[in-house]
This record gives C-alpha cells, sequence and structure tokens, in this order.
C-alpha cells in the first residue's frame, strides 16, 4: 500500500468518524473534504468496509456509546441520584467504618442496574474524605471509612 492510499484510507476514517459525531468535515478551501460524500455521489465504501460513510455503524447507538456497555446512558427525563450521594447513604447505614470493597459490593446488590468498579467506588469516598464528609481510618495495611461526626448530625 503506498502513501498516499494510506492517508487516502485515513482521511475517509476521519470524515467517518466526523459524521458519526455530526461534525462537519471541511476541506482546506472551505468546502467538503476530498472524500467526503455529497448528495447524488457515490462514496468510495471499500476503504469502510463496505458500510457508506454517512451510516452509523450497527454496533453504535444515536448518543456514539456501544449497545453492549453497562454504563448506557438513562432513558430521557429519567434522573439517577448522584454516585456520591448513593455511596454516602450506604455508609451511614453502619456504625463502624467500612473497607471500600465492602461499600462496593453492598452497592451492586442495592443497586444492581448500575455497576461502578471498585476503583470508581473508592475514589469516590476519597471525595467525600476530601470535602469532610467521611472520615478515613488506616488498620494496619487497610484502609476503611465512616460518615463524619458533622455529617450524621446534619444532613448534606
Amino acid at each position: 500500500m503506498s502513501h498516499v492510499e494510506a492517508l487516502r484510507e485515513e482521511e475517509a476514517l476521519l470524515v467517518h468518524i466526523c459524521n458519526l459525531t455530526g461534525q462537519s468535515a471541511v476541506g482546506p478551501l472551505g468546502g467538503p473534504a476530498p472524500g467526503q460524500v455529497q448528495e447524488g455521489a457515490s462514496a468510495d465504501v471499500s476503504v469502510l468496509g463496505g458500510q457508506h460513510p454517512t451510516e452509523p455503524s450497527p454496533d453504535l447507538s444515536a448518543s456514539g456509546r456501544h449497545r453492549s456497555e453497562k454504563g448506557a446512558a438513562p432513558k430521557a427525563g429519567a434522573k439517577q441520584p448522584l454516585l456520591r450521594d448513593l455511596v454516602l447513604d450506604l455508609l451511614r447505614t453502619h456504625d463502624e467504618p467500612r473497607l471500600a470493597r465492602e461499600v462496593h459490593e453492598e452497592f451492586l446488590r442495592k443497586h444492581p442496574a448500575r455497576q461502578p468498579s471498585v476503583q470508581v467506588v473508592r475514589n469516590t469516598i476519597e471525595g467525600l474524605v476530601a470535602k469532610g464528609h467521611v472520615r478515613r481510618h488506616k488498620q494496619g495495611r487497610s484502609v476503611m471509612y465512616s460518615v463524619s461526626e458533622s455529617v450524621t448530625a446534619n444532613s448534606v
């Protein structure tokens, strides 16, 4: 494959990406980018694996997310509570400090539709520590978390 052919394939891919995101691909003189399909014109679809450049990829939804992603966007109008609020509520239900892993496991049991990783839950808890809503307790190499007294007295 020559250098020019490689550049054309890369350009076609970039035009395809621009079409998927709704951005217009503009050529150097302000017209359509070379290789961009104009109405009534046919495109070289071999570069895109037989797919027309203006058609969305079959495995992508309208939002650009893969349909198989676990964190799919909620339906329009349905507002989910913030992860930090749910985690804080879980920590409030316990009197003793908890490991981030334990909070994560309880979160998955109580909110099966949401699937954050242990690290995301830990980062969320650390953010609550930084704001003073949660206290960090170290016991050897383990780090445990509990709700601050100021938060238990006042609702956040």
